[in-house]
């Protein structure tokens, strides 16, 4: 049985989702039983999380993409006042990057990323040809994700503002934007970046620990280290669900950013390969829907929200298999995390109205022959 493009982003969602639950359960358990004397304190508040998501992906999924153009700018302006509003809370682990709201925790730069893919798509589909220009279609555009990334730079978060700068770049060179243009400005990126990370002594520690594992090992390489280690000790089918060490502290938080490194040593190497192929289809099916809209907008908006997937997985997944210095970034739809997975959830909703878009319902047979207009064409 052949999958429409909605019904297969559907699938494909719910067992990533479906997925992430038991393992942020399997990951978890030790320490909310050690930390709040409740194995499923963590689980019960991501299937909270999870549920609010599914719902909201549903009923995004009934409204008309189109309808995000118009509120393009707004939500842009939202994500900037949402990024500015952490500064008044205090910091959690020397970042001030999650506001509270009656109760509620939320981190701003996971809907802002889904605010910008909206408002580069809206802009470039308008701007069309004249994105080759400097002046008059990148520079604007390019001053406004500056905007977003000084902020998030500022809390800081170098992972996210990495991942939304190349979501940004993906939609500028999709969207017609010149190379030497592209070029330019990641020339300047990086060398910003640079100078930001000698200033900051916790990102330059990471980068060292990066480059240098041994004399760090016990320190900044630690994490990373020992997500090798229990990813490579998995072997091809794992130690099985529950049974692995990582979740025992030798992996620190391993139901967030490192919730990889218990999914291979619990799952094993056939486990993760199920999971990237999972991930890889689900892109997939955001680039397919791309390719069969008309809609320069809306081609625009699959490509932002799919490639904002593979981007985050892809950084996640190079941070646990030490290819990468540590960026806090979570996997999406499978680490612990609220902001995350109902951002992730909703926009998927946006792409599975976008695939019905790209892809109408197919015709459906009367039960009897004179329900069908072909049958009566003759007669009348």
């Amino acid at each position: 049985m052949k999958l429409r493009h909605d019904q297969a982003i559907l699938v494909l969602t719910l067992a990533l989702t479906l997925l992430g639950l038991g393992m942020v359960f399997s990951a978890s358990h030790e320490l909310a039983r050690t930390r709040y004397d409740d194995a499923f304190f963590f689980l019960r508040r991501q299937l909270i999380r999870a549920v609010i998501g599914v719902v909201l992906l549903l009923v995004a999924s009934n409204i008309d993409y189109r309808v995000w153009r118009r509120w393009a700018r707004l939500g842009l302006l939202l994500a900037v006042v949402g990024l500015t509003v952490v500064f008044a809370f205090n910091a959690v682990r020397g970042a001030r990057g999650w506001v509270r709201i009656m109760g509620a925790t939320l981190q701003p730069v996971e809907f802002a990323r889904l605010a910008l893919v909206a408002f580069l798509a809206s802009e470039i589909a308008r701007r069309g040809d004249a994105m080759q220009s400097f002046r008059a279609g990148f520079a604007p555009l390019a001053v406004a994700v500056g905007i977003v990334l000084a902020l998030v730079l500022k809390q800081p978060d170098f992972g996210s503002a990495m991942a939304l700068s190349l979501v940004a770049f993906t939609l500028f060179y999709v969207g017609g934007a010149r190379w030497r243009h592209l070029l330019g400005s990641g020339a300047v990126l990086l060398g910003g970046a640079i100078l930001l990370a000698l200033g900051r002594p916790h990102v330059r520690t990471r980068i060292l620990g990066y480059l240098q594992p041994g004399a760090h090992a016990a320190s900044d390489a630690y994490q990373s280290l020992q997500s090798v280690l229990s990813i490579g000790s998995g072997g091809p089918l794992g130690r099985g669900l529950g049974r692995g060490f990582a979740s025992y502290g030798y992996v620190p938080d391993p139901h967030t950013d490192f919730i990889f490194a218990v999914m291979g040593e619990e799952l094993g190497f056939v486990g993760c390969a199920v999971v990237l192929v999972l991930f890889l289809l689900l892109v997939g099916r955001a680039v397919r829907v791309a390719r069969g809209l008309e809609d320069p907008f809306g081609r625009l908006l699959a490509v932002g929200i799919g490639m904002s997937l593979f981007w985050y997985a892809a950084l996640n997944l190079l941070v646990a298999t030490r290819l990468f210095p540590v960026t806090g970034l979570p996997l999406p739809l499978v680490s612990y995390g609220g902001s995350s997975l109902v951002s992730q959830l909703f926009a998927l909703g946006v792409l599975r109205n976008l695939a019905r878009a790209a892809e109408p319902p197919p015709k459906r047979a009367g039960r009897w022959p004179i329900a069908d207009p072909a049958v009566l064409e003759p007669a009348l």
